[in-house]
């Protein structure tokens, strides 16, 4: 699997303040995050890496390499650190609600995985017929509360 992002972007990011490699685990750790995030909205790994997808790579890359680097006896220490990854968590829960779009580097928005799940407002109740006889067969009593709730 390749990485969203390269090390030049995370050296730039960083600013001089690292001068080793960017350790690998750090970008391991932000691709996984990105692939698990946007893995039920989008197809994963992406094949062409979205601007977008790049520049929190860039952003999680970096939380991550400065936390192995800087802050790993005490990260709670560095609130800047912790607000990347914030920032960067922020948006791809926007990404993986629907909130915010990716778009390619021409601008075209990237199609959304289609999802075959069947959603029901009484999903979460016991189904009122089943295998049972006829004269078995309840509603569920959770079902019933909840519609009385509903009406008044």
């Amino acid at each position: 699997m390749s990485n969203y992002c390269v090390e030049a972007d995370i050296l730039t990011n960083l600013r001089g303040l690292v001068s080793a490699d960017v350790p690998t685990l750090a970008y391991t750790l932000a691709n996984n995050l990105i692939n698990g995030k946007l893995s039920r909205v989008y197809i994963v790994p992406f094949t062409t890496t979205p601007p977008l997808i790049n520049s929190l790579a860039i952003i999680l890359t970096s939380y991550y390499a400065m936390r192995m680097i800087f802050t790993e006896s005490q990260q709670n220490d560095s609130k800047w650190v912790k607000s990347m990854y914030d920032q960067a968590m922020e948006t791809l829960d926007e990404i993986a609600e629907g909130k915010q779009q990716l778009i390619d580097s021409a601008g075209a928005e990237i199609a959304r995985q289609v999802s075959n799940d069947v959603y029901s407002n009484t999903m979460d109740f016991t189904p009122t017929f089943g295998e049972d006889e006829t004269e078995d067969q309840t509603i569920d009593q959770d079902k019933l509360d909840e519609l009385e709730s509903d009406r008044s």
